[in-house]
């Protein structure tokens, strides 16, 4: 057996997913993989103006409609619309509470190394995997 792996798990990552991509599907793809067998995935998709603080432009998509389609490939989407901080820290605290037998863990690219949100992650101890780039990502 693997360690770790009958693990109880929340796997969150954050971000835009605007126009789901290569990308985003093996992102959360990897979020899977790190979550199996007992845990759960969870996205913290970023308000159009968060997105545009972060990215330089707003997304194509508006965000309930990004919302819609990440829920086909998450067990939860959560929306970020104002203070990534404040809103993560909310949300971890609470699943601490609700779930107190799970493990939280965070999945990001490796280029995502300042993302908005990560400083209360280091706060509440969540452990970071960054995972690299797949293949011809586009």
């Amino acid at each position: 057996m693997l360690k770790g792996y009958n693990e109880k798990k929340i796997v969150i990552t954050i971000g835009t997913f605007d126009k789901f991509s290569r990308m985003d599907d093996n992102l959360t793809f990897q979020m899977r993989k790190v979550a199996v067998p007992n845990g759960f995935t969870v996205a913290f998709l970023l308000s159009d103006y968060l997105s545009y603080e972060e990215n330089g432009f707003f997304p194509h998509q508006q965000l309930e409609h990004r919302k819609k389609n990440m829920k086909l490939f998450v067990d939860d989407v959560e929306a970020i619309l104002s203070d990534p901080n404040s809103e993560l820290e909310e949300y971890i605290l609470k699943a601490r509470e609700d779930y107190p037998d799970y493990k939280i863990i965070c999945v990001m690219y490796v280029n995502a190394k300042g993302f908005l949100g990560r400083a209360v992650l280091k706060k509440l101890g969540v452990p970071i995997k960054f995972i690299k780039y797949p293949k011809n990502a586009k």
